[in-house]
Formats: structure tokens, sequence, C-alpha cells
């Protein structure tokens, strides 16, 4: 099995599954993916929002982020996703076959909602 694709995750998230490796698709000659148990599969990756309440860690169900990774058909598919009460809005996506590409950019997103989480945070609530 190979190793896991390293993320930088900051402090405020939690990795609640983790099907990421760090290897490509091997495709046979019928088009099927030979290794498709090392995270080729719909759930590869879920990251969430978790927040400091009455001195534990949690992750809330509503007014939150989240990220979710899935591999379908030849490339991968990450949302970044805000929460509401009633409902879950996409924010971002981005689709590659590059799973640097789709790394860097799931880093990117946990960093900027980190470093600027109450405008983050304010913005969302103003639209959703």
């Amino acid at each position: 099995m190979a190793d896991l694709m390293r993320l930088q995750i900051p402090h405020g998230w939690t990795i609640s599954d983790n099907k990421f490796y760090d290897i490509d698709a091997i495709v046979d000659d019928n088009g099927n993916i030979v290794n498709w148990d090392e995270g080729f599969t719909e759930d590869v990756l879920w990251i969430q929002e978790n927040i400091f309440k009455d001195s534990e860690f949690e992750t809330p169900k509503v007014d939150c982020f989240d990220i979710d990774l899935s591999y379908l058909k030849g490339y991968y598919l990450a949302k970044l996703k805000f929460t509401t009460k009633t409902e879950t809005h996409e924010i971002d996506t981005i689709k590659s076959i590059d799973r640097f590409e789709i790394r860097n950019k799931i880093e990117s997103w946990l960093i900027n909602i980190s470093n600027n989480y109450h405008e983050f945070k304010s913005k969302m609530r103003e639209i959703y």
C-alpha cells in the first residue's frame, strides 16, 4: 500500500476520512482502476472545521466549513463547502488529474480560511 499524501493541516481542522494516497491510478486495458483500494473511490478525503468549545474540541454540524475530495472516472474533484442550518453550499471546487495540484489547492483553502477565519465566517453568514 502506498503512503498517504502529505498535507499541511493548520490548527482547527479534523480529518474525518483519509484515503488520499501519494500514487497515481493504474488503469488496465479495459479502463478499470487496478489499485482502486488506494484511494480511487468516491470518498477519498474529508476535512472538517474543528472548534474549541467548553474546554474541548468539537466538529460543528452547522455554520461550518469542510472539504470533500472524491475520485471520479479519471480525475479528482475537491469541494470547499459551507453548511448552514438549512443546506450545504459549495464555495469553490477544483477538478484535476494531478494529485499535487489538488493537494496544493486544499492546503491553500485551509491556510486562507485559518488565517482569515472571522472574515470568511462573516462573509459566509452574510451570503447564506
